[in-house]
């Protein structure tokens, strides 16, 4: 794993810069690359998630001086904040790689490490980040350590995001993801999907609300970004449209005013009409996510 992290040279690339495939690949996506790779790990204690990749948390600390927050990377959250549990509806996959829930509380719901089981460290790790003006702002970002150690076990953690919000519900379930139905206006457009968490389970003894009942099931939706997996040389990706990604949000069990993850969710933007519709729709809303 710590192959994979960027030379000492690369702590001079912009941080927010776009990669496309065939291209140097920039140091944040190396971490998720990273992340990928060690949550297929089965870890002998699920509360060493935290301490077991510390060393390379602090390594890449030291050549980026960015900021660690739950395994996350304050300068690339809008990229980060969009994982999620890999192989969720696959059963063939091998136990120890299917998402679960650690048995204790062990990072806040925005972050990877609340789950065991293989992780995709962010759906949009490679593509094209397209500029947006209604992009979410992250205001405040924060964790609480359980000890000393920065790079360690947490006890909680926090952030303030402020974007464009609409209620949505799910439609009928396909394979892997819900139809969306975007509640006041826009939503007539076949291409809206919600990708839930934990879309089996009623989730019972956690701080977290049960999710059961699910097609009809109302959640709240906020705007991330705009992100296209497109490449020059390649035909398909020319014509593939942007898409809009969104957190799945419901209101967190005995925290007033706080909210918790529970899935993502991608809006297939085939025309500029499209974005300027949406924009009218949704409201900018803040949230607290835990």
């Amino acid at each position: 794993l710590k192959r994979m992290l960027a030379p000492e040279k690369s702590k001079n690339i912009h941080l927010e810069s776009s990669s496309y495939f065939g291209l140097t690949r920039e140091i944040h996506a190396r971490w998720l690359e990273i992340v990928d790779a060690y949550s297929r790990l089965d870890l002998s204690y699920e509360t060493d998630k935290f301490p077991a990749i510390s060393g390379l948390a602090r390594e890449f600390h030291r050549q980026t001086g960015d900021r660690y927050l739950a395994g996350l990377w304050r300068s690339d959250l809008h990229r980060a904040l969009l994982w999620r549990p890999a192989a969720v509806d696959n059963i063939s996959m091998p136990s120890n790689l299917l998402r679960r829930r650690p048995k204790q509380w062990r990072a806040p719901s925005w972050s990877w490490a609340s789950w065991d089981g293989y992780i995709n460290a962010s759906l949009v790790n490679w593509h094209h980040r397209v500029e947006y003006a209604h992009d979410a702002s992250v205001i405040e970002a924060e964790v609480v350590l359980a000890d000393e150690d920065v790079m360690g076990r947490l006890k909680g953690g926090q952030i303030r995001i402020r974007g464009l919000w609409s209620k949505v519900r799910l439609g009928n379930k396909g394979v892997a993801t819900f139809r969306m139905i975007i509640e006041g206006g826009y939503h007539n457009t076949p291409g809206q999907f919600a990708l839930l968490d934990q879309p089996d389970e009623t989730n019972r003894g956690s701080r977290y609300s049960p999710l059961s009942d699910l097609t009809g099931s109302f959640f709240d939706c906020v705007q991330i970004g705009i992100w296209n997996d497109h490449q020059p040389s390649n035909e398909h990706y020319k014509k593939s449209d942007d898409i809009l990604w969104c957190l799945l949000l419901q209101p967190a069990k005995g925290n007033r005013n706080c909210y918790c993850r529970v899935g993502i969710a991608y809006i297939r933007l085939e025309q500029v009409e499209d974005l300027l519709r949406m924009s009218n729709d949704w409201r900018l809303t803040e949230f607290i996510i835990v």
